[in-house]
Order: C-alpha cells, then sequence, then structure tokens
C-alpha cells in the first residue's frame, strides 16, 4: 500500500520573496510557437481567478518571440534560455516561480476562463490531493471543436481519480496543460521537477505525472477547462515515437521504484499489456491495422489473460471496409 502524503509544510524551490508571492505559478513553455504563444497568455489573463504569477519560458525560439510580447513584459516574467527541450524549460519555470501551486501550459494550448478558480477550490476542499486535473476538448488550427477527450473517445482510457497509479501506469489519460499541482509534492526525493537527463528518450510529462502518482491523490473536474491545438508539430500525431518513449518511461518507473516488480510481477505485466493494448487501440482507430495487431499481440504476450487484446486481432484481420461499417453501428 502506498503511503498518502496528507500536508505540504514546505515548497520547492525554498528561494522566493514572501513579498510577492502568489497562489499559482502559472509556467508556459514555448518554442517556435510564436504565432499561439499571445493566445495562451490571453487565456491565462483571462481568468476569473486573480492570485496567479505568469512566467514564459523560451526554449531557445529560433525566432525571438520578446519584441512581441512587449504589452505582455509588465505582467509576466520573461525567460529566454539556451535550447535545453522542454524538460529544461519547466524546470527552469519551477525555479523562478514563488507560487504554493504549479501550473503548466504548452504555448499552443489554452485555458477557458473558470479553470483556476475552480480547481483551486477544489483544492481547498480536498487538502489531501497532490494534483487536479480537468477535461479538455481538442480543436484544428480553423478553431473547430473536435471531441471532448473522455466524453467522446473511445481510445482514452479515463478519467479517474484519487491514487490512480496503477490506472496511469497503464495509459497515460491526464492532459498535461490542463494540470495544477501542489508546488510543495516536489520535495519528494523521487518526484522532483522534470527529467532532463533522459530527454528525448524517455515521454517527460508521463513521467513526472508517474512519480508524482505514486504518493499523492489526484483529483478530476468533470468539465472541459483546457483546449487542446491540433496541428502538424503535435507529438502526439506520431504514435510510434510517443509508444517507444512510453515504453521507455514505464521502464525507468520499474527502475526507479524496484518495489513494483519485485513484490508485485503481475501488476508490472497486466499494466504493460494494458499499456500495449490502448496503444495498439490508438493505431486502430487511425486504421494504422498492422501496427494495431503487433501491439494487441504484444498485450497478449505480456498478459495473456486480457480478452479484449485477443478480440482485436481478429478484427485486425477484417477488411476495413467492414471494421468502417461496423463502427458506423456501434455509433
Amino acid at each position: 500500500m502506498v503511503m498518502v502524503h496528507q500536508s505540504c509544510t514546505t515548497r520547492f524551490p525554498m528561494n522566493f520573496d514572501m513579498k510577492t508571492k502568489k497562489a499559482v505559478s502559472v509556467i508556459i513553455t514555448t518554442y517556435n510557437d510564436i504565432e499561439y504563444l499571445k493566445e495562451a497568455i490571453e487565456s491565462v489573463l483571462s481568468q476569473t481567478y486573480e492570485d496567479y504569477e505568469i512566467i514564459v519560458v523560451d526554449d531557445g525560439s529560433t525566432v525571438d518571440p520578446k519584441p512581441l510580447l512587449e504589452d505582455y513584459l509588465p505582467l509576466i516574467t520573461y525567460i529566454r534560455k539556451k535550447n535545453g527541450g522542454v524538460s529544461n524549460a519547466r524546470n527552469a519555470g519551477i525555479s523562478a516561480s514563488n507560487g504554493k501551486y504549479l501550473a503548466f501550459l504548452d504555448s499552443d494550448d489554452i485555458w477557458l476562463p473558470e479553470k483556476l478558480e475552480l480547481q483551486i477550490d477544489y483544492f481547498n476542499r480536498f487538502p489531501n490531493l497532490g494534483l487536479v486535473y480537468t477535461d479538455t476538448c481538442k480543436f484544428d488550427e480553423n478553431g473547430i471543436i473536435l471531441e471532448s477527450l473522455f466524453h467522446k473517445s473511445t481510445i482514452y482510457d479515463g478519467p479517474h481519480d484519487g491514487m490512480v497509479f496503477e490506472r496511469l501506469f497503464s495509459y497515460n489519460f491526464v492532459p498535461f496543460s490542463s494540470i495544477v499541482i501542489r508546488s510543495c509534492c516536489l520535495e519528494k526525493a523521487k518526484v522532483g521537477g522534470f527529467d532532463e537527463v533522459k530527454k528525448g528518450v524517455i515521454q517527460d510529462d508521463f513521467d513526472f505525472l508517474l512519480r508524482l502518482a505514486r504518493y499523492y491523490p489526484f483529483g478530476y473536474i468533470d468539465g472541459i477547462l483546457m483546449k487542446y491545438r491540433i496541428h502538424g508539430s503535435n507529438l502526439t500525431s506520431d504514435f510510434q515515437r510517443l509508444y517507444l518513449r512510453d515504453f521507455a518511461t514505464i521502464d525507468k518507473i520499474i527502475e526507479i521504484f524496484p518495489e513494483l516488480h519485485l513484490k508485485n510481477s503481475r501488476f508490472v505485466k497486466k499494466g504493460v499489456g494494458q499499456f500495449q493494448f490502448n496503444f495498439g487501440m490508438e493505431y486502430f482507430e487511425h486504421n494504422s491495422i498492422k501496427q494495431a495487431r503487433r501491439c494487441f499481440i504484444s498485450s497478449i504476450l505480456s498478459y495473456p489473460w486480457h480478452p479484449r487484446s485477443w478480440l482485436y486481432i481478429f478484427a485486425t484481420y477484417l477488411p476495413l471496409a467492414v471494421i468502417k461499417y461496423i463502427r458506423r453501428i456501434k455509433s
């Protein structure tokens, strides 16, 4: 049984000015997303909750966005640094923060106005929580809403709240730009900040969330409070790359929490099998049938008692026209 950390009396980092301390430090990281950055900042400035600071970390964009941010400079802390990857940029934002809570917003995503107010109220009602996340919707470059992440998608496993580590181990269902965390949680030795050593090898969001979920309960707000932009440079559009990085992340988590493998080998096998099945569903829903079949087979090899993997292996041998027809019937 994992012990739940019930309260936080200190925070990370410790070198903050009490006179300027805000309740929430909003960290916006950007790299060559100048066309979206202003919209992200405006979505924070439009929040109904006002006790926050905004820290914009530019991770060495090839075009300096600062001239485009002149109107915002009195309202934000702007950091321009040498390119070091998103983990390095987020850690730079954490180091510059002074809030009791930390919120992360990718520069191509958007918050809805009541997001922070509802999340801080949730923390106040449930003070043992380490993180609160929300539902989100996807939208394209024309502003057209595509889907709610949880309410309409057949791919995502979620939402879940409470001690979600076992669920999260199988699939990353937490939209990262929706999260607010209690900043003192970073003081846990195996939580800390974002991994800069294995950048490009692991999925840093997933890694961070798993380490946090190992110790702290998560809360979920059933409402769309964040909009996730779909465009050509989204990492999640490359399933193969994402699959390999998520799998490397799971290997890392098993390494730093050896009790998972030593005492819970069935849990690990089941979790890995479910993870492979979920990625198979990603491929299957996007008509990458051969890749889906490989994932379903890997799922069974990891955990043979997963009935849906057997079912979907059979489905991958059906003609694509039949698969699409069955989907229409289900809809």
